[in-house]
């Protein structure tokens, strides 16, 4: 099971309330999306998509325009999201 590093982040994503998104590549091997579905779970507020991408951590560039969409749509709503937060 994850070791005392991973409940330490754990701990301290739980305490993080913001809005975000884990995006990780499908084919990452630095950010596995396995990992990132665990990691998630701690995280109030948080999406969790994979890219589907065979470009590993380059996932989402903007090279790529099915890709950057992928990203870009959510992304802008969870910034559209946090700034109403902050105006209210």
């Amino acid at each position: 099971g994850p070791g005392r590093g991973f409940r330490h982040r754990a701990r301290v994503w739980e305490e993080r309330v913001g809005p975000r998104n884990l995006m990780p590549g499908k084919a990452d091997l630095c950010f596995i999306p396995s990992d990132s579905g665990l990691e998630v779970e701690h995280m109030p507020n948080a999406g969790f998509r994979i890219i589907p991408s065979v470009w590993g951590d380059h996932a989402g560039d903007t090279a790529n325009p099915a890709e950057a969409t992928f990203v870009g749509t959510p992304l802008q709503e969870t910034l559209s999201s946090w700034g109403q937060g902050l105006c209210a």
